[in-house]
């Protein structure tokens, strides 16, 4: 899934993946008497968790000493979110019919993923550094065709030197 966040970025990918899911709940209890439709419905929602789950924003936006406890927040998340929707979500809507629940469902992660999408940001390309510093403060090249040029350009210098 990296190559996809690397490749059109994060805010894509995630927005496709929240939005349709929300989208996909709402639609769970109309195509519900169909078993095809309810278990390719079913598989499109797992894609769009794996989707989200594998969004590299911990590693984009959390520095390396501290991503053990981001990574554990986000568990934490998750289990909360659970035990929000088994102990709120599932009491409130108990006495509803299937539409009226699943709608409900859907527009309160709608509620919740509206906000969240305008928090994810891009991550800044760390600039590549063409050529590294030795204690001397010179610039060593770093790649052959950096050192063949540097050795020419000595070449020239020395031969202007005689």
């Amino acid at each position: 899934m990296t190559f996809v966040y690397e490749g059109i970025g994060r805010r894509i990918p995630l927005t496709y993946a929240m939005l349709s899911t929300n989208l996909l709940i709402w639609l769970m209890p109309r195509v519900a008497p169909s078993m095809t439709l309810l278990c390719g419905l079913r598989a499109v929602i797992g894609l769009n968790n794996t989707l989200s789950m594998a969004a590299p924003l911990i590693s984009d936006y959390v520095k390396q000493e501290s991503r053990g406890r981001a990574v554990t927040v986000n568990t934490l998340a998750i289990a909360l979110s659970q035990i929000y929707a088994t102990q709120c979500l599932v009491p409130l809507t108990q006495n509803m019919n299937f539409d009226e629940s699943f709608t409900i469902s859907s527009l309160m992660m709608l509620i919740l993923t509206i906000p969240t999408l305008f928090m994810i940001r891009e991550p800044k390309p760390k600039k590549l550094a063409s050529s590294v510093e030795n204690p001397n403060g010179e610039n060593l090249p770093i790649n052959d065709t950096e050192a063949a040029a540097a050795d020419s350009f000595q070449t020239d210098s020395q031969e202007e030197d005689q």
